[in-house]
């Protein structure tokens, strides 16, 4: 009786760990499996490593039985279609089995938006930005639990989202929509959302980039960002949906390629920083979970320091796993120089059995594999019952997603107004045939033929498609078709920011994303079926601070 009201009780506090945010991994592996690997074996578990080609052959065979990595990033060139990619994936587990090495990690940029790598088989959510805009926790939650479902089901158990960033720089070149907003504590929630439910899925989330690149305007695969605040600053905006998803229990965080000179007193990323990977991260935040760096072929890093040495101060300053985002002679590089660094005494054992530790044990947690007497295999993946039935409600989810998602500045009611003539000008194949559809309205592919029809219509309203203009056309456009007695009005898809602050006083209507149902969520809001909303924490336009 004893024995099996302590069974009951292991169990529960089994799934409490895994459901309300854990302080350490569920399922550990022990001291006696991570010491059986050499020291080669130990290093390889900490890589994350591109591979070529869309199904197995021998340079990816090559990569496999040579390093025995932990895992595999997959790029759009990996995909074909979503069987393509299902068999590519077990074909490498397969592969590393062979080669005596752990199942593999299997992660991909599968954010959403503009950042989708698998377009065939899953569904195409409208993206965080859109996300920000809807506030809608629960929403975002059964995005991620889908997302997370659809991607086990074809092998991918780790993606590389989401990104917690807060966008509160509107020059930012590279995060911008692929930020919840600018509001750090709408940030929080949402990511903390997002994961919740993508983990439930099975799939092991990465909140990126540590300690935050939403207040850059240089993109780091480029060249280094460098942020000038003190941690004062951070600490009540950037730092914010880390620290969320940290107590969500996340199982990753990805570091970022950025300089904090008046922090760390010098030009050192975040990523080779032991004061924000050990300092912040693991004593402050008390984060039990794995530590990712971004590509470490990216510029920021790349262009100022040599890339073997780069990975060995990202371990040392606390990373656990080093990702490569080629697959050439780069990953041995690094590979050579952790376990050259191991050897001279500069990397102890037990640094790198920690990291090892996380990493096995993650794979356990998450049943990315199991173990079989005394050696590890690959797990299939099992969606449940929970998880078949939540995939159909995949379409009514993204369709409430990208609804709620799109947002307008300006005059909603011209948008609708039976008062005018509409004409539009798109060159997008997609949002003119969902605008025929919904409202009957041919879309003219330049802005000559829209003006050869509008000139006889004065008062017509001119909805110009933001991305089939340069911003200074944009603006040039707008600024002669109120000169002509026309009434312009714009549509952007891509970059808001660009598009705000090349407008004043004009009405836009924001979607934040090219999806399919994006699209067909904008022609609504013409036909008059949807109505956007008309007020976001989301700062469109520069700071005057």
């Amino acid at each position: 009786m004893k024995k099996s009201l302590f069974a009951i009780l292991l169990i529960a506090c089994s799934s409490l760990l895994l459901s309300c945010g854990r302080k350490s991994l569920a399922v550990e592996c022990s001291e006696d499996e991570i010491s059986s690997l050499s020291v080669e074996e130990k290093v390889g578990q900490m890589l994350m490593v591109s591979i070529p080609g869309k199904s197995i052959n021998k340079a990816a065979s090559d990569i496999i039985d040579d390093i025995k990595p932990g895992g595999v990033i997959l790029f759009g060139y990996n995909v074909s279609s979503m069987q393509g990619v299902k068999q590519y994936i077990k074909d490498l587990q397969n592969q590393s089995a062979a080669a005596k090495s752990l199942p593999l990690f299997v992660s991909m940029d599968q954010e959403g938006g503009r950042v989708v790598r698998l377009k065939d088989g899953v569904t195409q959510f409208p993206g965080n930005m859109a996300a920000g805009v809807s506030g809608d926790a629960e929403l975002v939650y059964s995005w991620g639990r889908i997302l997370g479902t659809e991607l086990g089901m074809c092998g991918v158990n780790m993606n590389l989202a989401p990104d917690v960033d807060v966008n509160n720089n509107p020059a930012n070149p590279v995060i911008n929509t692929r930020s919840f907003g600018s509001d750090p504590v709408l940030v929080s929630k949402l990511g903390a959302a997002y994961i919740r439910g993508l983990q439930e899925s099975g799939c092991a989330a990465v909140a990126k980039h540590f300690p935050g690149h939403g207040d850059t305007d240089t993109d780091s695969h480029r060249s280094l960002p460098v942020v000038r605040h003190r941690m004062e600053r951070l600490e009540q905006v950037e730092l914010m949906p880390f620290r969320k998803a940290v107590e969500s229990g996340v199982d990753c965080i990805m570091t970022a390629h950025i300089a904090f000179p008046e922090i760390v007193g010098s030009m050192d990323s975040a990523t080779i920083s032991p004061f924000f990977l050990t300092e912040v991260l693991r004593k402050r935040m008390n984060f039990r979970g794995i530590v990712m760096t971004d590509d470490m072929e990216m510029n920021a890093v790349s262009k100022r320091i040599d890339i073997g040495e780069a990975a060995v101060r990202s371990v040392e300053a606390g990373a656990d796993i080093v990702l490569i985002s080629s697959y050439g002679k780069n990953i041995r590089k690094i590979r050579d120089a952790l376990v050259n660094a191991y050897r001279a005494g500069r990397l102890t054992e037990m640094r790198i059995n920690e990291s090892v530790k996380r990493v096995m044990s993650l794979k356990l947690t998450r049943g990315i594999m199991k173990r079989n007497g005394r050696e590890f295999v690959s797990a299939e993946y099992n969606p449940g019952e929970e998880g078949a039935s939540l995939l159909k409600k995949a379409a009514s989810v993204n369709r409430e997603l990208s609804e709620k998602g799109l947002l307008c500045v300006g005059d909603a009611s011209k948008l609708k107004s039976k008062d005018f003539r509409k004409i539009f000008v798109s060159r997008s194949k997609a949002l003119a045939e969902e605008i025929k559809n919904r409202t009957g309205i041919m879309v003219h592919e330049t802005l000559a033929s829209a003006m050869k029809e509008a000139g006889s219509v004065k008062g017509g309203l001119v909805v110009l498609h933001a991305e089939s203009f340069s911003i200074g056309a944009l603006r040039k456009a707008a600024g002669d078709l109120e000169n002509a007695g026309c009434e312009p009005v714009v549509v952007s898809t891509g970059n808001p920011f660009q598009v705000a602050a090349a407008l004043d006083g004009i009405t836009v209507l924001y979607t934040f994303s090219t999806t399919a149902e994006s699209m067909r969520a904008a022609a609504g809001v013409f036909s008059g079926e949807i109505i956007p909303a008309q007020s976001a924490p989301l700062m469109l336009t520069p700071r005057t601070e």
